[in-house]
């Protein structure tokens, strides 16, 4: 796994969180699964990270994670982004930022 890739992911997940506006999808061309990582807004007016996760022939999966404090941004993307590129998934470039 290039160290280089994950870090520079992990940049472009931390922009979007610190935003609150967009999403990330990554993609594994192996098995035709997907990961999503994103914000969306509380009932409280609050950003709040969404990880949603799928595949052909597998029903969607969701988890909604507490409110995005920005001192774990960095480390919440770095995590991310880390576990996506050690299990194959590349990022799709045309999802990201306001796209969502």
């Amino acid at each position: 796994m290039d160290e280089s890739s994950w870090k520079a992911d992990a940049a472009r997940l931390a922009a979007i969180l610190a935003d609150g506006r967009g999403a990330m999808l990554w993609e594994r061309s192996s098995d035709g699964r997907w990961y999503l990582a994103g914000t969306i807004r509380s009932l409280f007016d609050e950003d709040i990270l969404e990880l949603r996760w799928g595949g052909a022939g597998k029903s969607p999966s969701r988890i909604i994670r507490q409110r995005l404090h920005p001192a774990d941004i960095k480390a919440l993307a770095n995590g991310i982004c880390r576990r996506r590129r050690k299990h194959g998934y590349v990022p799709c470039p045309h999802h990201h930022g306001n796209d969502s």
